[in-house]
């Protein structure tokens, strides 16, 4: 019985110093390898181990581009910065807390982006987290206030939340490439919620200095008259009013060799020939709140795309 006993924890033992060695398994099930993708594409990446304590490290390219030491193992991909057509490769590699590491087949993908510049409906993000990796914050507004919400999504279940008060504004912008473009037309879904006091402003970000710039090409959700404006070299009040709890579809095309822009709220054409701020473009699309007004408001479904002229 004896020898029994003893033979048994004999094999525990050996069984648990064996999966201790084993290196943790890794791989990436999103994107597909020898798929082509598109805007901000979700990066998927499974590391199974008998230990607890795995973290994981994504490399694209051969350069890491983010860390992770809990699940889930989720990565936004902004390839709206990449080259149309070109070949990209995707590997992660897994380490538990025993120091074994354990490395993915890697994964190519084709970038197939066509006209659009940039787009985002927020469904690849974590809820309750701010997107910094994609979204710029230019002003800071209140901390912890900004994040990816369920609450009130326009499409899908996944919007945008900012928040800022009077004195703090909150403002976030994206990079796009604006190399070769002279016309251009901007999509965003707009909504204020009834127990904000905010309205919205959208539009193309240009910086003075390094430490200040406007939002200038833009339409502004006034709160204190509760009509559209369009944001050209100055606000100009349109005649089509605005109501909380609602969401609207504004649409922006600009023609900088014109030095032109028109408006649409939905299908309604609210401005038309307003002249633009600059002849040349700003590389930066900002989401904002208004100054000296307190709360939230709720974005979706930004699309930015090359036009013809």
């Amino acid at each position: 019985m004896k020898d029994a006993v003893v033979f048994f924890f004999f094999t525990i033992l050996c069984v648990i110093s064996c999966r201790g060695q084993q290196p943790p398994e890794v791989t990436i099930s999103l994107p597909v390898d020898n798929t082509t993708v598109s805007g901000i594409t979700t990066v998927f990446v499974v590391a199974e181990d008998n230990e607890a304590g795995d973290s994981v490290a994504l490399f694209i390219d051969d350069s890491i581009v983010c860390g992770y030491d809990e699940r889930p193992f989720l990565y936004s991909w902004n390839t709206h910065v990449l080259d149309d057509n070109t070949e990209h490769s995707l590997y992660a590699h897994a380490y538990d807390r025993d120091g074994n590491e354990g490395v993915s087949d890697t994964v190519y993908v084709i970038i197939s982006n066509g006209p659009l510049l940039f787009a985002d409906g927020f469904e690849s993000y974590i809820p309750g987290y701010t997107p910094a990796l994609i979204w710029r914050e230019i002003w800071p507004g209140v901390l912890d206030s900004t994040y990816v919400s369920q609450s009130y999504p326009h499409q899908g279940v996944k919007s945008y939340h900012s928040f800022g008060y009077a004195a703090y504004v909150r403002t976030d912008g994206v990079g796009f490439d604006t190399a070769n473009v002279s016309c251009l037309s901007y999509e965003v879904s707009i909504m204020v919620p009834n127990n904000s006091e905010n309205g919205a402003l959208v539009g193309l970000f240009h910086r003075i200095d390094p430490q200040t710039g406007e939002i200038y090409d833009g339409v502004m959700f006034d709160p204190a008259d509760h009509l559209v404006h369009v944001r050209g070299i100055s606000p100009v009040a349109t005649a089509f009013p605005w109501s909380r709890a609602a969401w609207y579809d504004v649409r922006v095309a600009l023609d900088f060799s014109q030095g032109l822009m028109n408006v649409w709220i939905g299908t309604a054409l609210v401005a038309e020939n307003v002249e633009t701020a600059y002849s040349t473009l700003s590389d930066t699309f900002a989401l904002s709140t208004i100054y000296g007004c307190d709360g939230g408001i709720f974005y979706d479904d930004v699309r930015i795309a090359r036009e013809e002229q």
